[in-house]
């Protein structure tokens, strides 16, 4: 049940509104909400569907890249600069600590270092 602000109390002090007040209109909003809501969701979906597609199509099926990997590339490539950069530094912390060695390269090519 909602509020509104009691005539002549203070803008904490609320009154209940019943749900009966404006029945009709209030279920109107509900089904309009409703309604837009399952086409957004249904629009998120279709656009997943074709995000999903476009990966197989041309990193996995052009590539032959795995899409797991294409996707820890494009988290790194939406990071910024300095969140990056610490990413970086604590993956090649984490390799060396587990003696994972020439592995951890992949970060070098990614700071500009070399392989």
């Amino acid at each position: 049940m909602s509020s509104k602000p009691r005539a002549g109390k203070g803008k904490d002090e609320f009154e209940p509104v019943s749900p009966q007040h404006n029945m009709q209109g209030r279920a109107e909003i509900i089904r309009s909400t409703m309604a837009e809501l399952d086409r957004i969701d249904d629009t998120i979906k279709e656009l997943q569907a074709a995000k999903s597609t476009l990966k197989n199509t041309c990193i996995k099926g052009s590539l032959g890249m795995k899409v797991t990997d294409f996707n820890i590339a494009r988290r790194f490539y939406k990071l910024e600069t300095d969140d990056r950069d610490m990413l970086q530094d604590c993956l090649r912390e984490t390799f060396a600590a587990l003696n994972l060695g020439e592995q951890s390269n992949f970060l070098d090519a990614l700071s500009g270092e070399g392989v």
